[in-house]
């Protein structure tokens, strides 16, 4: 799902490639956040992603199938969004740096997603 807003960057052609075939097998919906955040709450456990929050846990218990949230590389999670979340979540870093890629911060968290 990608926001509904006129800043919210859609898949390039650069993301078909690197994907490698990857982006034909989602489906793509445009939707207003955060409201549509609390309808998915209803079926997904929502969980975002933001600097400076609860760490990853170390263990997922059973329930609900997980919806990642993650914000924009310049900004984030605005506080609406944020709001919508039933956890948020912050991957655990040297100090140095504050905050990842999207792309690597995503690849981390389904990894971790896929162990659970």
């Amino acid at each position: 799902m990608l926001a509904d807003r006129p800043d919210q960057a859609l898949p390039s052609d650069a993301s078909y490639r690197v994907a490698e075939g990857g982006l034909e097998h989602l489906d793509l919906h445009r939707a207003p956040f955060p409201s549509a955040l609390f309808e998915l709450r209803s079926v997904y456990r929502v969980i975002g992603t933001a600097v400076g929050h609860g760490p990853v846990p170390d263990r997922l218990e059973s329930g609900p199938p997980v919806a990642l949230v993650f914000g924009n590389e310049e900004s984030g999670l605005d506080p609406g969004t944020i709001a919508a979340c039933d956890e948020i979540w912050s991957i655990p870093g040297s100090g140095r740096v504050q905050s990842l890629n999207v792309s690597a911060a995503a690849a981390i968290l389904l990894y971790l997603l896929t162990r659970a």
